[in-house]
């Protein structure tokens, strides 16, 4: 999600400013309730609880997490009829051997480190106490284990709270626990984490559909992933905005999901140092600080749009080093790279839209070049392949792009399809060019798919003028990259 100029300069004078040290407090959000690992006070049960199994582990079974532990336990496997001679099973203890009600003889086997619970069938006698054969627990005869996950929502009546086991009734039938093969905190919620989840759940319900500022972002960690390994991408910038999603947590974290391109997730935990700002607050306060602020920088804002309205300065870009201070302050270096190459954000004057508002949008490659994206999003899709532009009679045409194609993408966002491409250097064909010489007139997108299938929208004013700038950006790259470069860096 791009970052918005207006937003980024209110909070960094907010933080140079003790005017507004105290709005900046009341915009600041306090995370410390959900950053410690929730553990209950006490873990004794009662037969009449009911518990939920624990969202990490439920996690863990699906992770493989207990695959490389010792299982720690055994329980009984069918042989044979009691009728037949034995059949020597390598797998099965021979040692063990019990012969059923039925007749029918069984040998004890090691239980899978995945398998926790255990279902009683007709061998089973009624006696839920294990045996012990050091090293191993031996589960009773007819108790066989079961994938837990089945039951991952379901909620667990306590009928029995033993020492040794824990007799469960769900969804109509008994399932049994034995304690320490995981301890039952591990695997459970009680009423009292229940609770403390259910508050946790309230606050971060609170989140969701809002857009967030989060500063001293090197203590800020990417990961693709809630479970398992996560992926650590590095941050290069100090502040980061963030459109919340939808979120996951469990006992040790809450984790916020945002991004278009690609799920990732902002992590609160005992971990996290950065700071955090509703975005919407910040902007509340932002007419007042810009008053006192930028009173000399809107008259040089004025300044470069009056120049810019120019028929392409660049002339005067190459040649006026305060114009080229204004036009590199409206784009930034991206954390990513496109076809090895650094890539250029821009970061201007905000472009009034909504969230999945069809667009076009450019990056600018450090050797000048640009790489074309069009965005749109509908209900069911439309699967576009390419952008036509129309504009005084004239129709150019993009490369095709095909959906099958790496550089195309798609992901459903509040209720729609979402889809982007990248286009190739050049790719646009002229594309960009045209829309940068002409900001001043009506400018029509086509996005085309398959067959007859397109639609028609017309080009916000914003991206026109966002265009505009990358494309003389690109050609002060092609220029002037060294005298540019130096000013990147002291921007930096």
């Amino acid at each position: 999600m791009m970052i918005r100029t207006v937003l980024l300069a209110l909070a960094l004078y907010c933080f140079t400013s003790s005017i507004y040290a105290q709005d900046l407090q009341a915009c600041r959000i306090d995370y410390s309730p959900v950053q410690q690992a929730l553990k209950p006070k006490a873990f004794q049960l009662e037969s009449g609880d009911h518990l939920t199994l624990s969202a990490q582990y439920l996690a863990d079974i699906r992770s493989g997490h207990y695959n490389n532990k010792p299982s720690g336990m055994s329980h009984y496997v069918y042989l044979r009829p009691g009728s037949r001679k034995e059949i020597k099973d390598n797998t099965v203890d021979h040692r063990f051997e019990r012969m059923s009600s039925t007749g029918d003889i069984f040998g004890i086997q090691t239980t899978a480190s995945s398998d926790h619970f255990f279902r009683p069938d007709e061998n089973f006698d009624g006696n839920y106490d294990p045996t012990w054969q050091d090293p191993m627990m031996i589960v009773p005869l007819g108790l066989n284990p079961i994938d837990i996950t089945t039951y991952a929502h379901q909620l667990f009546k306590v009928v029995d709270a033993r020492f040794n086991y824990l007799l469960l009734m769900v969804d109509g039938e008994y399932l049994v626990f034995y304690p320490g093969f995981p301890e039952t905190y591990e695997v459970f919620n009680n009423l009292e984490m229940q609770v403390m989840l259910q508050e946790r759940q309230t606050w971060a319900e609170t989140y969701v559909g809002k857009r967030l500022l989060v500063r001293n972002s090197s203590d800020l960690r990417y990961r693709l992933s809630p479970h398992g390994k996560d992926l650590q991408l590095p941050v290069s910038r100090s502040e980061l905005e963030i459109y919340v999603n939808s979120y996951y947590l469990d006992r040790h974290q809450v984790l916020f999901e945002y991004g278009m391109d690609e799920p990732l997730y902002l992590v609160l935990d005992e971990h996290a140092r950065f700071e955090m700002y509703d975005a919407q607050c910040l902007e509340r306060r932002q007419e007042a600080i810009f008053a006192e602020q930028r009173k000399e920088d809107l008259v040089a804002h004025e300044r470069f749009n009056n120049i810019m309205e120019v028929d392409f300065p660049v002339m005067a870009l190459l040649e006026d080093e305060w114009l080229q201070e204004r036009l590199v302050e409206r784009f930034q270096l991206s954390d990513g790279r496109y076809y090895k190459s650094l890539t250029y954000d821009y970061v201007g004057p905000a472009i009034q839209q909504m969230d999945l508002a069809p667009a076009i949008k450019v990056k600018v490659l450090e050797n000048g070049d640009l790489i074309m994206r069009s965005i749109y999003a509908s209900k069911d899709g439309l699967y576009h392949t390419k952008v036509e532009l129309r504009i005084d009679g004239q129709t150019l045409i993009s490369e095709r792009v095909s959906t099958l194609d790496s550089r195309s993408s798609r992901r459903n966002v509040q209720g729609q399809t979402l889809e982007i491409i990248d286009y190739i250097p050049g790719g646009d064909q002229g594309i960009l060019e045209a829309i940068a010489r002409n900001v001043d007139r009506p400018i029509i997108i086509r996005y085309v798919a398959g067959g007859n299938f397109w639609q028609e929208v017309s080009l916000g004013e914003g991206y026109k003028k966002a265009i505009r700038d990358a494309w003389l950006f690109s050609q002060l790259l092609k220029e002037n990259s060294s005298i540019l470069e130096a000013r990147l860096q002291d921007k930096d």
